[in-house]
């Protein structure tokens, strides 16, 4: 009995597991780091996509965020991440209550910047006439330490 309730126990726990959301190996100043994060404005009934986060990868093809293990079945799922000046490929997955989409994007960060990642939903007309959800994109908006928004061309869709 004791076993089963150490197993569960530890179950409980490994479910809970944290990932780091920053990636400073310069040691640079925190104010010198680029923010990425994600929208999170579910709506009423959860009409639009929320973006976290999963993995993240530098310009060499090395995981520097996310879940090193490829086995798990835990997967992150960071809402910002902090990241020293570079390129990145980001693995991002865009979701509400019933639909979500993988999708990644590549970006070049730089120093002192603010990414703003969102989920865009592009409806089609179906045979009735109807609108249906057609394809996820994923965008990206660059904000400056002035908080002028530049849009940036970058997207990357996924089929839904």
């Amino acid at each position: 009995m004791r076993n089963h309730i150490l197993v569960i126990g530890l179950l409980i726990l490994s479910g809970c597991t944290t990932f780091p959301e920053n990636y400073n190996e310069a040691g640079l100043q925190e104010e010198e780091l680029a923010l990425v994060t994600g929208s999170y404005k579910p709506g009423i009934f959860y009409t639009e996509h929320a973006v976290y986060i999963s993995e993240v990868y530098d310009e060499n093809g090395n995981q520097v965020l996310g879940n090193p293990n490829p086995k798990s079945w835990d997967y992150a799922r960071l809402e910002q991440v902090r990241l020293q000046p570079g390129e990145y490929l980001f693995y991002t997955r865009c979701e509400n209550g019933y639909s979500y989409a993988l999708l990644n994007i590549t970006l070049l960060v730089k120093a002192s910047k603010t990414y703003l990642l969102t989920c865009e939903r592009i409806m089609k007309k179906d045979f009735f006439g109807i609108n249906v959800l057609d394809k996820i994109e994923l965008s990206v908006k660059e904000t400056d330490s002035y908080k002028r928004s530049i849009n940036l061309n970058d997207k990357a869709s996924g089929d839904f």
